[in-house]
């Protein structure tokens, strides 16, 4: 089996230039890359596209196979150099159906099951990727993108269109070619690529009608389930987001942190950037929340750097603030072995001296959590963190409001 290529995809293949003399007709099958045609378009004329063009309906109706093509970077072809002019559709140049792509880019196709290029797609998915799909295609879908379901690549007779080849095993190119010619062997050759004119489409044979409005509520049913995961997908987001409040520390605990003290009805004051605290008001009260992560506990040194910071508010504002010291204590390790103290007892005197409010990232999601399934509970719970002098009360344990698996 002889194989020509324009392109430079494989090693092992013979180049042609797409604009050259060379005959497409010395060999058994092409391959042909859509971004070469268009990397070497500078300089042409517009017939020399239409002589390809016939020189490529020739070899297909002596060689009896389609021809393969790697899908496009862009979704026109323009010259811009000494002739300028710009070709809209690939089939303008090209013996192929009409077909437009927009911009989309990602490195996993998800393989149509049931089709001739199922098992070939199945075993080289991972050389492909690509950064645009098709729209409006005809022809028979045979990969598109994951969840979305919008089309990567699909063949009718006369045309195998495939994604970009981003990664490949140089060892496995034999293969690979001689896999796909056998793919595309069964394509030329198969019944159900005839094309029925258009005017059939107006004459219904017994059960077609009933089985085409089918086709279109199921259609229906699964753009409902397509919108309804993908917000699934949003909120679930969401709540993960929330599980760095018992894991992070630095600047992504801080943002968790911001986030649900606005959620619990907060006003932020202050959120500087490289610096751990925060100052938040509720009504009339005003707090300085001093944030960290730590893989230990606290300790007094943290209890002195938010009195630092409450001193300061003090001094520039006038106004004596409540110290919150909010820290994600041990959090490398799991929730429910989290079993030593959170704020030791040597850094009590000081922190109940200076009246600081102790708590950890864990109980504040415990009264996030609460206020979500009592809104009643709001005021009372944001009283709390001011009223309180010394570590916070554990009434709201995290345990009745996360579920451990297996627990």
């Amino acid at each position: 089996m002889k194989i020509a290529q324009v392109g430079t995809q494989f090693s092992q293949v013979t180049q042609i230039d797409f604009f050259s003399s060379s005959t497409f007709l010395e060999y058994d099958s092409l391959v042909i890359s859509l971004n070469k045609i268009a990397s070497a378009s500078r300089n042409v004329r517009r017939d020399w596209f239409d002589n390809r063009k016939k020189h490529l309906v020739e070899f297909m109706a002596f060689k009896k196979v389609p021809i393969v093509y790697l899908a496009p970077s862009k979704d026109r072809v323009e010259i811009t150099e000494n002739n300028t002019f710009v070709i809209k559709y690939h089939s303008e140049i090209l013996p192929v159906p009409k077909f437009e792509t927009e911009a989309e880019a990602g490195k996993t196709i998800s393989v149509i099951p049931k089709t001739p290029f199922t098992e070939f797609l199945e075993k080289y998915k991972t050389w492909f990727g690509y950064d645009r799909f098709y729209k409006h295609v005809v022809g028979t879908p045979i990969a598109v993108t994951p969840y979305t379901n919008k089309i990567l690549a699909f063949y009718t007779d006369e045309a195998v269109f495939l994604p970009q080849i981003v990664s490949k095993d140089d060892r496995l190119e034999k293969d690979f070619l001689s896999e796909l010619f056998e793919c595309i062997i069964k394509v030329r050759f198969d019944s159900k690529n005839f094309k029925l004119p258009e005017w059939t489409e107006t004459y219904f044979f017994p059960g077609e009608y009933e089985a085409k409005n089918k086709i279109e509520q199921l259609n229906s049913q699964i753009e409902i389930l397509q919108n309804e995961l993908a917000k699934s997908e949003v909120d679930i987001q969401a709540i993960r987001e929330k599980k760095k409040l018992i894991t992070a520390s630095g600047n992504e605990l801080e943002k968790k942190v911001e986030e649900i003290f606005k959620e619990l009805g907060f006003e932020i004051l202050q959120a500087e950037r490289n610096r751990d605290d925060l100052i938040v008001r509720y009504g009339t009260d005003i707090a300085v929340v001093e944030i960290k992560g730590l893989t230990n506990s606290a300790g007094e040194k943290n209890a002195a750097q938010l009195e630092k910071w409450r001193a300061t508010y003090l001094e520039n504002k006038g106004v004596d603030p409540k110290g919150i010291l909010l820290v994600n204590t041990y959090r490398d390790v799991p929730l429910i072995e989290r079993n030593q103290p959170d704020f030791p007892d040597q850094m009590l005197r000081y922190a109940i001296g200076r009246e600081h409010c102790l708590i950890t990232t864990t109980q504040l999601l415990a009264l996030y959590f609460e206020t979500l399934r009592n809104p009643a509970s709001k005021e009372q719970i944001v009283k709390s963190l001011f009223d309180t002098v010394g570590r916070y009360s554990n009434d709201y344990k995290w345990q009745n409001y996360i579920n451990v698996l297996g627990s």
